[in-house]
C-alpha cells in the first residue's frame, strides 16, 4: 500500500507541478509583456524629448546667433540654410540617418513625423489620424501625450504622440502674415502654407511609431526561459554538492594565488592596500607605509582622508576622484604625488585599483602602488635633453650658414680695397690710399663687432644661469642711465610704469636684454617728430608681462619672426650686427619665458613674458591677450 501510495502521489504531483509551471509562466509572460511595453513608451518618450530639445536649441540658440551675425555684417542678410536653421528639417533628416544605422544593424525602421494641417512643406501634411491628434491636444491642453498599440501589415507598433511647439508671439515673425516673413526665407522658398497662425495654438504634432516585434519576441523568450528555469531548479539541487566542492577548490586556489602575490610584492617592492567605503577603512601594507615614510601605518586601519593627507595638496582632488571612479568601475590607474613624512621629499606614485567582487553589498577596493619617481624624472630628463640637442643642432646649422655669409661680406670688402691700396701706393696717390685704408678699417671693425656679439651669444648659450632676486625697477633705471645720451640727443619722451616687480632671474643677462630692446627702439625711431618710448608692466598670476613700445617706423608683419633670427636686420644699412634680438630671445628662453613683437605702423611693441619665481614653470606657446 505504501509503495502504491507513493506512486499515486508521484502521478499527482507531476501534473500539479507542470500545471503550476504553466500558470506561473503565463502570469510572468503577461506581466513581462506589460513591462516591456511601458519601457518602450519611456524610450520613445525620451527620444521625443530629445527632438523637442533639438527644436528649442535651433530656435533659442542658433536663430539668435544667425540674426546677430547678420546684424553685424558677418553673414549676408539673405542667408538662410534649412540644413542649419530649420529644426523640423534637421529632425526629419536626423531620423533618416538614425534609420540607416538601424538598417545596417538589421533593425526595423522607426517612423518619425512632424505633422501639421497647415504645413510649410507638403511632406509634413497631417494624415487624418494626425489631424485628429492635433485637434485633441488643442481641445484638452492638460493632455501632454498619447500612445496606443497599432497593427499594420501583421506587425505591432507603439504609436506615441505629443504636441509640437505651441505658437509664441516670436513665431509670427515667420508664420504670421506672408508679407512679414523675412525676405531671405521668401527668396529661398515658395511657401504657400504655414501662415496665419494664432498665438497659443498647437499647430503640429510629433509622432513616433516604434516596432514592437523584438520586444514581443523577448516576452515569448521570457516565457520559455521562465518555464526552463523552474524545470531546472530540481536539476540544480542535484548539482549543489558538486558545486560546493568546486567552490572549495577555487577558494583554495585563491588563497594560494594571494600568497604568491604577497611574495612577488616583497620581491618587487610593490605596496598593496585595501579600502572599505562602507566602514571608511583604509589599510596599507608595510611596503606602502615605508613609501609614505611612516612605518607605523603598516597593516593598520586608517580613514581614506588620513591617507589623502599624505598626498600633495594639488593632487588630493585627483586621488578622491580616482577612488570614486574606481568604485564606479570607470578608472583603475592613477599617477599622483605624495610628501614622504620621513624626509619631506615629493615622490610620484603609480596606483592601480580593482573592485572586489565578493558578492556583498559593501563597496570594497584593493590595489597596488609603486614609487615611480626616478623613472618619471629620468623620462623627463631624457625628453628635455633630446629636445635641447635638437634645438642646438638646428641653431648650429643656422649659425654656420649665417656666420659664413656675414663674415664673407667685410672680408670681400677688405680684399677689394687691399687691391686698390696697392694700386694707390704704386701710383703715389696717398689721398686715395687713405680712403682705401678707411674702408679696410671699417670692415675690420665690422668683423670685430660681429665676432664680439657672436662671443656674447655663445657665452649666453653655454652659461649656467644662476637665479637671484632682481629688482626690475632698479635694473630699468640703470639701463635708461646707460642710454641717457642717446635718449636726450633724439629728444625722446620716456615713460616707465611704476609697478615693475622683483623677480627671480640673472641681473647680467637681463640687463643685456633690456639694453638691446631700448637701443633698438631709439635706433629705429625714424623721423618721428614727437618720439616716445613706453615701458609697461602687467602682473599675470605667477608671471610678469613687460612691454617696450615706441612710435617709430614699425615692423612689417613678414619680419616679426625673422628679426629674432641670427643676422636678420630690418634695414641692412643700419648699424649693428643683427645678433641683438637673437640674444634677447635666448636670454628670455633661459628664464623660461617668451618674447614676441607686435606692430601698428607707426610704432612697435616688444612683449617679454617672464616668471616671477624660478619654479613658476614654462609657459604655453599662446601669447596672452594684450590691450
Amino acid at each position: 500500500m505504501v509503495t502504491r501510495s507513493k506512486i499515486d502521489m508521484k502521478r499527482v504531483l507531476l501534473p500539479a507541478f507542470l500545471l503550476f509551471v504553466l500558470v506561473m509562466g503565463g502570469l510572468s509572460y503577461l506581466l513581462f509583456q506589460q513591462y516591456i511595453i511601458v519601457q518602450a513608451e519611456k524610450r520613445v518618450e525620451s527620444v521625443l524629448y530629445e527632438s523637442v530639445a533639438l527644436h528649442h536649441y535651433v530656435q533659442k540658440c542658433m536663430h539668435p546667433v544667425m540674426y546677430e551675425l547678420k546684424e553685424s555684417g558677418r553673414l549676408p542678410k539673405e542667408f538662410y540654410a534649412p540644413e542649419m536653421l530649420s529644426s523640423s528639417y534637421i529632425a526629419r533628416h536626423m531620423f533618416q540617418l538614425f534609420n540607416e544605422q538601424r538598417k545596417m544593424a538589421g533593425l526595423p525602421p522607426v517612423t518619425y513625423r512632424i505633422a501639421s494641417e497647415n504645413p510649410r512643406n507638403s511632406v509634413n501634411q497631417a494624415s487624418e489620424r494626425e489631424a485628429e491628434l492635433i485637434r485633441m491636444f488643442n481641445q484638452d491642453r492638460s493632455k501632454k501625450s498619447f500612445h496606443q498599440i497599432v497593427h499594420d501589415s501583421g506587425n505591432h507598433y507603439l504609436l506615441y504622440a505629443q504636441p509640437f511647439l505651441e505658437v509664441k508671439p516670436a513665431c509670427l515673425k515667420c508664420h504670421g502674415r506672408p508679407e512679414d516673413t523675412p525676405i531671405e526665407l521668401r527668396q529661398a522658398y515658395n511657401w504657400t502654407g504655414g501662415y496665419g497662425l494664432k498665438v497659443g495654438d498647437i499647430i503640429a504634432v510629433e509622432t513616433i511609431e516604434s516596432p514592437l516585434a523584438s520586444d514581443l519576441k523577448a516576452s515569448q523568450l521570457f516565457l520559455i526561459g521562465t518555464i526552463g528555469v523552474v524545470l531546472t531548479l530540481g536539476v540544480l539541487a542535484l548539482l549543489n554538492f558538486k558545486l560546493a566542492s568546486s567552490v572549495q577548490d577555487k577558494s583554495r586556489e585563491l588563497l594560494e594565488s594571494r600568497h604568491s602575490l604577497l611574495v612577488a610584492q616583497n620581491i618587487a617592492r610593490l605596496g598593496n592596500w585595501r579600502y572599505d567605503k562602507t566602514r571608511d577603512e583604509f589599510m596599507i601594507s608595510d611596503i606602502f607605509a615605508d613609501i609614505l615614510g611612516d612605518k607605523s601605518l603598516g597593516n593598520h586601519v586608517i580613514s581614506l582622508e588620513d591617507f589623502i593627507d599624505h598626498v600633495l595638496c594639488e593632487d588630493q582632488h585627483l586621488v578622491r576622484q580616482h577612488f570614486k571612479d574606481s568604485l564606479d568601475q570607470v578608472a583603475d590607474e592613477l599617477e599622483f604625488r605624495i610628501v614622504n613624512q620621513k624626509n619631506s621629499e615629493i615622490r610620484i606614485l603609480h596606483l592601480t585599483s580593482r573592485l572586489l567582487d565578493d558578492n556583498q553589498n559593501e563597496q570594497r577596493l584593493t590595489g597596488a602602488v609603486q614609487d615611480i619617481t626616478e623613472r618619471v624624472m629620468a623620462g623627463q630628463e631624457r625628453e628635455r635633453l633630446i629636445s635641447d640637442l635638437e634645438a642646438r643642432n638646428r641653431q648650429l646649422e643656422q649659425y654656420a650658414y649665417s656666420i659664413s655669409h656675414d663674415l664673407k661680406t667685410p672680408l670681400v670688402t677688405i680684399e677689394g680695397f687691399v687691391g686698390f691700396l696697392e694700386k694707390n701706393l704704386a701710383e703715389g696717390d696717398l689721398e686715395q690710399a687713405a680712403v682705401s685704408m678707411e674702408h679696410i678699417r671699417r670692415s675690420s671693425h665690422q668683423i670685430n663687432d660681429l665676432l664680439q656679439d657672436l662671443l656674447h651669444l655663445t657665452e649666453i648659450g653655454q652659461m649656467e644661469i644662476t637665479f637671484e632676486r632682481v629688482n626690475l625697477e632698479k635694473l630699468m633705471r640703470n639701463t635708461i642711465d646707460r642710454c641717457h645720451a642717446q635718449i636726450n640727443a633724439r629728444g625722446i619722451q620716456l615713460l616707465v610704469d611704476d609697478n615693475l616687480p622683483v623677480i627671480q632671474g640673472n641681473v647680467r643677462v637681463l640687463s643685456l636684454l633690456f639694453d638691446n630692446l631700448i637701443e633698438n627702439a631709439i635706433k629705429f625711431m625714424g623721423e618721428q617728430q614727437n618720439p616716445a618710448i613706453h615701458i609697461g608692466c602687467e602682473i599675470l598670476d605667477e608671471r610678469v608681462l613687460i612691454t617696450v613700445g615706441d612710435n617709430g617706423i614699425g615692423i612689417p608683419e613678414v619680419y616679426r619672426e625673422r628679426i629674432f633670427r641670427l643676422f636678420e636686420k630690418l634695414d641692412v644699412r643700419s648699424l649693428g650686427t643683427g645678433i641683438g634680438l637673437t640674444m634677447a630671445r635666448r636670454i628670455v628662453e633661459l628664464h623660461h619665458g617668451r618674447i614676441w613683437v607686435e606692430s601698428n605702423n607707426p610704432g612697435s611693441v616688444f612683449y617679454i613674458e617672464l616668471p616671477l619665481s624660478a619654479h613658476a614653470g614654462v609657459y604655453s606657446d599662446t601669447p596672452v591677450e594684450t590691450a
